[in-house]
């Protein structure tokens, strides 16, 4: 992928970049979609800001968040 001067993106973000970069040119929410199954399956890794009290498991605040 093209050099990018950030070191974080949102995964929406991150889709939207892939979609422009992959030959195939898919739509983002299709990018977005296997981002997510990727989360979920445990094949990325994810962060989301520490809030106190919740548990470090990401993958219920990314659903809920979707």
């Amino acid at each position: 992928m093209y050099p990018l001067t950030v070191t974080k993106l949102h995964l929406l973000e991150l889709s939207e970049h892939w979609a422009r970069d992959l030959p195939q040119h898919p739509v983002p929410d299709d990018v977005l979609d296997l981002l997510l199954q990727a989360v979920w399956r445990g094949n990325l890794q994810t962060c989301l800001p520490d809030v106190a009290g919740l548990d470090p498991d990401p993958r219920r605040r990314i659903l809920e968040a979707c």
